[in-house]
Order: C-alpha cells, then structure tokens, then sequence
C-alpha cells in the first residue's frame, strides 16, 4: 500500500484544481481560437488586417521568449 504520510488529501486537492485549471484554459484558448479565426476569415478588411497583423507577430516571437516577457513584465508591473 502507499503510504502518502498524510499528504494524500492535499495531493486530491491539487490534483483537482489542475484538472479543473486544465478544462478552464482548453475552454478560454477555443474559445480566443474561433473568435481569432473567424476573425481573420472576415469580409472586413481591418478586421483582417488586426487579425494578420497578431498571428504574424504571435508566430514570429518565440514561446520561450513570451514566457520571459510574462514573467519580467508582470513582476515589474507589481513591483
């Protein structure tokens, strides 16, 4: 048997709140996805532009590159 040491329902708990964290960002990110796509699919020629425009600079910055930027510019914002 496993022998937790009394951390067992701690773990149930974050084990949980990862899964529901996990559902709440597939939901957000298809939700962002469709407005962007049906966004950039538009007869409307700004819409368009805004939209191209996101995904050239979104595509082109690396992701390792966005996460730095997420973390610098959110501490400093706090600080």
């Amino acid at each position: 048997m496993l022998d937790l040491h009394g951390f067992g329902p701690a773990l149930l708990e974050g084990t949980w709140m990862t899964i529901r964290l996990s559902l709440a960002s597939v939901a957000l990110g298809l939700l962002l996805g469709l407005l962007g796509a049906s966004a950039k699919i538009s007869t409307s020629a700004p819409l368009r532009g805004v939209c191209g425009f996101y995904t050239s600079v979104v595509r082109g910055v690396p992701e390792t590159l966005w996460v730095l930027m997420a973390y610098y510019g959110t501490t400093s914002m706090m600080n």
